[in-house]
């Protein structure tokens, strides 16, 4: 299931819980880094694996629950390298 799915389908309640802050706060961080990231592929460069929201349930996740880097990255598939260079 992707981060999408399971961020749409939690409840309002849950969000300081699993990430540590509110809803509201998540929702303007991610339209702010979504920005950011539209803004950056403008220039060009190569297509990133993970999404803007991946990326920042991961920081998220890193901060709020102290789980390693080869934790997250066994999670997502991906290598530690690309956890660390993406936080």
């Amino acid at each position: 299931m992707t981060n999408e799915k399971r961020q749409s389908s939690l409840l309002e309640e849950k969000y300081q819980i699993i990430f540590g802050i509110m809803k509201p706060t998540l929702d303007a961080v991610l339209a702010i880094l979504e920005t950011a990231s539209k803004e950056m592929r403008k220039k060009g460069g190569k297509v990133r694996k993970l999404s803007v929201l991946d990326m920042l349930v991961i920081m998220l996740l890193y901060y709020h629950d102290y789980r390693t880097m080869e934790n997250i990255a066994f999670d997502y598939g991906v290598h530690k390298q690309r956890v660390c260079g993406e936080c």
